[in-house]
């Protein structure tokens, strides 16, 4: 439905943006300041994402629990900052009857902060934890060198991060410098407030109206208050290509920098990112992976700070030797060209695919996106291709050792070289890239069934066109996850041919379960879309090594699945079509059963949980992170939604102890989660001082700590009504035929408020068994 807005500027002189958007699955904020790192004072690098972290601990209206991040995580909401160049975002998403509420602690924590010592002092060692992240991350490395390759304006060498060093020494003097920079750059008519919600403009006009006023003054521009707008736009001059050292995958980049002043490019840039990540076959993306240079891809911005857009063309591919320099450019630069010879009529149907993909993201995501300029909108994609194509790109490859020295790069250590250009120009298409509607003849497949293992695949009547397939390893197996990353990357043709016809293909995580997920609306494009599948379909699953490079907690989480069930090198599969005609079951089945053989469906006894088992996983560089389960000790439908409503009370509980009393990490959550058939409590830990077994000791008494809090419960908190586990209701109903047990463990059907003495036995059970927890670990030996 279409989306509707109005501006506003309050007698404070706050600006608010209200949007009404009907299809909205929750309601969200934002609020924003046009300044970030590039306005801080030189004497303190890294004052503005100091202060960003400082904000959320000084409100004074709401105070401990009450304050914005754990009230809306206690609320099953979302939460998040950002501070940029020349912008600072804050963000949330919640219940639309939360908003008010939420809304009230955004604007307390600007409307009066006071930073107190204390906790300066503990954010800047988490900014320092942070630093110490980041200096190992491609990225951030990138990003840097970079950076510090601008001619002009200076301000882009900035270290913008922050850390010890720059952030301590003289304790009272970066108090006053925090105070003077809030007073300067978050007064009222520099804020801007977006809200963002399915209601309608006059509902979301009564919960501005209830909320209470700011008191902090709309004053003059304090001395030395410089806008973005005054900087000069970016320019870089061009260099022979740079490798840089870093471990693990390779990551290949192209980036360019063009004038953008009023902003239309950057407006365009989803438009660019939907042709430039088509992975169908015959697409640049589907190319490059056939030359063996690309297994993720992704066109990102840099920067959009000061009038300038920055992009960087991303590749990743497994640890390898660098490519000759200038290999990607001439195919870059065919697609560009061939991007600004498309029809309208083209362009308006990846334009379509481009705000289907905005739409899946979460509200909080779209609504920074919004904010930042960086929404799906009507703009036309053919300037930014004609400026890209006018600006010859810088490259840089990462590799695993280099024999120079090291140097700061906007401070973060580097080790770069110059490359030698060679003149090889890569291996180009005869006839150029394809684009939708033009498609690759689909493979061809033999004629009968010629697999050995009886025919396995199920059919799930349906009363429309719409035809659906589904896949998941038999009950019992999930894929590693590293397996369900190498096939994701296989199958991703198969994924952009369905999105071109109007359908949608992933490989989606449900439980710590890998489910290969079809839908498409007609036979024809289902039967194109089952030959690729087959033809694409890889033999086996053998990973060889995994990437270094990985976020730590992100790799623990994907992995803990596999702790619960076995996995194989060569799984076998349960797998459905859904559709309404049985003669096109058995074509699609056919062609399916060539390459993906599904046995036929035996009875699998329910897996067993292995109370108390641990793995750690030695490491001796990097963070330390920490995965403590405790199951469910029932499983019925009320235990469930009692673990929901003990994860909320958990959850601003241990975040406040182990955050913000006992600076752990900056990675510390508690919150309910299932794994496969098994639901529980996990604690989530990231450190970069703390040794695994002291966050497994923390945690086991976190529980004990709890017991005063939960038997002083008067009533239970309110548990929310359980999202869809599928937003595609027809594909969300394929995987519950297939697997029955989806919706019984997920979304139980009685009253989402537990008695308190339910909740108070199942908190006593954990805390009397915490050797039963499951731990997943990875850091250095226990001092």
């Amino acid at each position: 439905m279409t989306e509707h807005g109005i501006t506003r500027v309050l007698s404070q002189g706050l600006t608010v943006r209200l949007i009404a958007a009907p299809d909205l699955s929750a309601a969200s904020a934002c609020l924003s300041t046009p300044a970030g790192s590039f306005h801080e004072p030189e004497r303190w690098p890294g004052l503005a994402h100091l202060l960003e972290h400082l904000l959320f601990q000084s409100g004074q209206g709401f105070q401990g629990d009450g304050r914005l991040m754990p009230w809306i995580s206690a609320r099953q909401g979302r939460v998040n900052a950002t501070t940029g160049l020349s912008q600072t975002l804050f963000y949330f998403d919640c219940r639309v009857e939360d908003l008010q509420g939420g809304l009230a602690r955004l604007l307390d924590m600007v409307n009066a902060p006071v930073f107190a010592a204390d906790t300066a002092e503990r954010e800047t060692r988490v900014i320092e934890a942070e630093y110490q992240l980041l200096s190992q991350q491609a990225r951030t490395l990138m990003g840097a060198f970079f950076h510090s390759r601008v001619s002009s304006p200076t301000v882009y060498h900035r270290f913008v991060v922050g850390n010890h060093r720059t952030l301590s020494g003289d304790l009272p003097a970066l108090l006053q410098a925090l105070d003077d920079f809030f007073r300067q750059h978050y007064r009222a008519d520099k804020l801007t407030l977006t809200i963002r919600a399915p209601l309608t403009l006059p509902e979301l006009q009564q919960i501005l109206q209830s909320l209470p006023e700011l008191t902090m003054p709309s004053q003059p521009s304090l001395p030395g208050d410089v806008a973005a707008a005054d900087f000069p736009v970016a320019s870089r001059a061009l260099y022979p290509g740079q490798l840089l050292q870093l471990p693990g995958d390779v990551h290949h980049c192209l980036e360019m920098v063009v004038a953008d002043p009023g902003g239309e490019l950057l407006a365009a840039v989803p438009l660019l990112q939907a042709l430039f990540e088509d992975a169908a076959p015959g697409s640049l993306r589907h190319h490059w992976t056939e030359q063996g240079v690309c297994r993720e891809m992704t066109l990102e911005v840099i920067s959009s700070a000061t009038g300038t857009l920055w992009l960087m063309v991303h590749l990743i591919r497994p640890a390898s030797t660098p490519l000759p320099a200038g290999w990607l450019t001439a195919a870059w630069q065919l697609w560009l060209q061939q991007v600004t010879e498309l029809s309208p009529e083209r362009v308006a149907h990846y334009q379509q695919l481009a705000k289907r993909q905005f739409c899946l993201l979460s509200p909080m995501e779209q609504i920074r996106r919004i904010v930042s300029g960086q929404a799906v909108s009507d703009k036309p994609v053919y300037p930014l291709a004609l400026a890209l194509l006018a600006q010859p790109p810088n490259e840089l490859q990462t590799c695993d050792r280099l024999n120079s020295a090291v140097h700061s790069a906007c401070g973060f250590p580097c080790v770069t070289e110059t490359q030698t250009l060679s003149g090889d120009c890569g291996v180009l298409p005869d006839n150029g890239f394809v684009f939708y509607p033009q498609m690759l003849a689909p493979p061809e497949t033999a004629t009968g069934h010629s697999a050995a293992i009886p025919q396995g695949w199920r059919h799930f009547r349906a009363t429309g066109a719409q035809v659906e397939i589904v896949m998941r390893p038999v009950q019992g197996t999930v894929l590693s996850a590293a397996q369900a990353a190498r096939l994701a990357q296989i199958l991703q043709p198969v994924f952009s041919l369905a999105r071109h016809c109007g359908g949608e293909a992933a490989i989606i995580s449900l439980h710590g379960v890998n489910w290969l997920t079809v839908s498409v609306a007609k036979a024809k494009d289902a039967e194109i879309v089952c030959l690729w599948l087959a033809k694409l379909w890889p033999t086996d699953l053998v990973i060889e090594s995994s990437d270094p490079q990985q976020i730590l907690i992100r790799r623990l989480l994907a992995e803990f699945p596999s702790m619960l069930a076995s996995t194989a090198e060569c799984p076998d599969w349960s797998g459905a079509i859904r559709c309404s005609d049985l003669a096109l079951f058995s074509r699609l089945s056919e062609i399916l059963q060539q390459r993906l053989p599904v046995p036929a469906p035996m009875q699998t006894p329910p897996g067993t949980v292995c109370a108390g088992r641990s793995l750690h996983q030695p490491e001796s560089h990097g963070d330390n992170g920490l995965l403590f389960f405790m199951p469910l000790p029932g499983g019925t439908e009320g235990d469930i939604v009692a673990a929901k409503a003990l994860a909320a009370l958990y959850q601003p509980a241990f975040y406040h102890w182990l955050r913000e009393e006992l600076s752990v990490g900056y990675v510390v959550s508690c919150h309910y989660q299932q794994f496969i058939n098994t639901p529980g409590i996990l604690c989530v830990l990231q450190s970069p001082g703390y040794d695994c077994q002291q966050l497994s000791l923390w945690c086991q008494q976190f529980f004990s700590r709890m017991t005063p809090q939960v038997e002083q419960l008067a009533e239970a908190p309110q548990v929310n009504a359980p999202q869809p586990l599928h937003h595609h209701r027809s594909i969300l109903r394929a995987m519950e035929q297939l697997d029955p047990l989806i919706r019984a463990a997920a979304c139980p059907e009685q009253e989402q408020t537990p008695s308190v003495v339910r909740l108070q036995q199942l908190h006593n059970y954990w805390a009397a068994h915490t050797e039963e927890a499951i731990q997943l670990s990875c850091g250095r030996p226990v001092q």
